[in-house]
C-alpha cells in the first residue's frame, strides 16, 4: 500500500500538524473500537437470550478487537507504520528525523521479522489486553 499524499504547504504548525496527520489513522481506529463498544452496549441490553451465539455480538465483538489491534499496530515507531512519522516529528533537535533516516531502508524487514517471529504481539499484547479490557469492561 501507498502512503496516503500530503501536503504540507497547508500546515500552520509543520511539527503539530504532522503529528495529527500521522495519528488520525490510529485515532480513527480507537473511535470505531469505541463505536463498536456502543453499539455491543445497547445490543447486550435489548437482544434477548444468551449473548455469545448472536452474530450481531460476535460482528461487534470482532470490529472492536480489530480496531484496536489495527491501531496499535499502527502506532508501532518502525517505517512504514504511522508510528515512524509520530516519533519523526515528536523527538526535539532533529533526532526524529534522524531515527527515521536510519531505519527507513530496513523498517518493512525489521517489521516482518518481528511479525514473524511472534516478539511484536509479544511487546503488543499487554497494551492490547489493557486496552480491549477496558473496553469490554464498559459493557458488562
Amino acid at each position: 500500500a501507498k502512503p496516503t499524499p500530503v501536503d504540507a504547504r497547508y500546515f500552520k504548525n509543520l511539527r503539530r500538524d504532522q503529528i495529527v496527520v500521522s495519528g488520525a489513522g490510529p485515532l480513527s481506529n480507537f473511535l470505531l473500537a469505541l463505536l463498536c463498544t456502543a453499539l455491543l452496549f445497547v445490543v447486550a441490553r435489548v437482544l434477548p437470550g444468551p449473548l455469545l451465539e448472536s452474530p450481531l455480538v460476535q460482528l461487534l465483538s470482532l470490529g472492536i478487537q480489530i480496531n484496536v489491534l489495527l491501531a496499535v499496530f499502527n502506532l508501532v515507531p518502525l517505517p512504514p507504520l504511522d508510528g515512524s512519522h509520530v516519533v519523526q516529528w515528536a523527538l526535539p533537535n532533529g533526532i526524529g528525523h534522524r531515527y527515521v533516516q536510519a531505519i527507513a531502508p530496513y523498517g518493512g524487514f525489521i517489521l516482518l521479522a518481528l511479525v514473524m517471529s511472534g516478539a511484536l504481539f509479544t511487546v503488543l499484547s499487554p497494551v492490547l489486553d489493557l486496552v480491549l479490557g477496558l473496553l469490554f469492561s464498559l459493557v458488562r
